[in-house]
């Protein structure tokens, strides 16, 4: 499985007493967790009129649009993450 695709917040029901009827819960994917985050934080950061219609600097906003762009920064996150961790301590 792909790690967007991981779930973020997975969980096993351990209350059975039976292995076979222990459930596991995934909920959100990765990607559909940081993309509502990151569409949280654009939504918070633009205006709106009484309509909740969405403007930046007195432009219209496409919802559909904020969407995407939540989906890109998620995208990018999960890319970065993807890379190997490159120390940036200095050795003395």
């Amino acid at each position: 499985m792909k790690n967007s695709n991981e779930p973020a917040f997975a969980f096993t029901d351990n209350r059975s007493s039976s292995y076979e009827d222990n459930q596991c819960y995934y909920g959100l994917s990765k990607r559909e967790y940081l993309a509502a985050k990151a569409m949280q934080g654009i939504l918070a950061s633009v205006q709106h009129d009484e309509n909740r219609r969405h403007y930046v600097n007195g432009m219209n906003l496409d919802v559909s649009l904020i969407a995407k762009d939540a989906l890109s920064c998620a995208d990018a996150l999960l890319s970065e993450l993807e890379q190997p961790v490159v120390s940036t301590e200095t050795d003395w």
